[in-house]
């Protein structure tokens, strides 16, 4: 509704502006302000409304990117995790052998490998 009441009153601007009768300086100059500020009235809006919708557009692709970024973190956070858990077991491993508990180190094989197999 806005705009029509725009194009209305600019419609009647321009009718003033450029089919008056009257040549009067100082009226004329009023009709030319009132003309100006009419035309930036007209334009400002779909202005603004382009620019919201570029800002818009931006941020949808920024939330796009961040599900699948935010996933590739848990995935990260999951190998960092199990590589941890893998040196661990190395470690500890390399303490039986190098102590010849080998009886206490088959079990400890036995449990990597059924982890290993899930």
């Amino acid at each position: 509704m806005p705009l029509v009441i725009q194009v209305i009153l600019l419609g009647a601007v321009i009718n003033e502006f450029f089919f008056s009768s009257s040549f009067d300086e100082a009226n004329r100059a009023t009709e030319t302000v009132t003309f100006i500020v009419l035309i930036a009235a007209l334009l400002f809006p779909p202005f603004i409304i382009w620019r919201i919708l570029q800002l818009s557009e931006r941020e949808a692709a920024v939330i796009a990117q961040e599900a699948p970024a935010a996933e590739m973190r848990k995935q990260i956070d999951t190998v960092r995790k199990q590589r941890h858990d893998f040196i661990n077991h190395i470690q500890i491993m390399q303490a039986l052998l190098a102590e010849n508990r080998l009886t206490e180190l088959s079990p400890l094989v036995d449990a990597i490998d059924k982890e290993a197999s899930r």
